[in-house]
C-alpha cells in the first residue's frame, strides 16, 4: 500500500513540474512581449516628439 502511495505522489510531482514548466514558459513569453511593447512605445514617443522651434538668428553686424 505504501509503495502505491509513493508512486501516486511521484506521478503528481511530475505533473506539477510539467505545469510549472508550462507556466514559466508562458510567463517568459509574456514578459518578452511586454518589453517589446514598451520599447515600441518609447520609440514611437521619441519619433513623435516635436522639436522646439528655434529663435530667429540675429543679423551679423557689418564690419
Amino acid at each position: 500500500m505504501q509503495a502505491m502511495n509513493v508512486q501516486v505522489v511521484e506521478a503528481e510531482l511530475a505533473r506539477l513540474q510539467q505545469q510549472t514548466a508550462i507556466a514559466q514558459t508562458a510567463r517568459n513569453t509574456y514578459v518578452a512581449a511586454l518589453i517589446e511593447a514598451v520599447k515600441g512605445k518609447d520609440d514611437a514617443a521619441v519619433a513623435e516628439k516635436p522639436k522646439k522651434p528655434r529663435a530667429p538668428r540675429k543679423p551679423k553686424a557689418a564690419a
